[in-house]
């Protein structure tokens, strides 16, 4: 059933939340291409995907997979993943993905 339709939010998948100490984090990929752990909100979860309400902005790069490897300052390189994947991509260290408005 659906109950609602949010609109201009963003959105990431269920994999780019992590739990810390100090609450919901995400690693977010910079220009420079290292990982840097940053506080989120998250206001919804389901089917796998994350509303953020607080701590994104769109098109930032956030890591999917392998953030047990990384920590602040980890190089990150990324490359592109099978048509099945899309549109998520593959680093070195960790796999991202570019946060999106649906």
């Amino acid at each position: 059933m659906l109950v609602e339709t949010l609109r201009q939010v963003i959105v990431v998948p269920e994999d780019a939340i992590q739990h810390g100490p100090n609450g919901l984090f995400a690693y977010v990929v910079g220009s420079d291409g290292k990982a840097t752990a940053q506080a989120i909100k998250v206001s919804q979860i389901g089917h796998g995907e994350a509303v953020i309400s607080d701590g994104l902005m769109p098109g930032q790069q956030v890591v999917v997979a392998g953030q047990y490897r990384l920590q602040n300052g980890s190089p990150v390189q990324a490359t592109h993943m099978p048509p099945q994947s899309v549109p998520a991509t593959v680093a070195s260290s960790a796999a991202i993905r570019t946060t999106g408005t649906p």
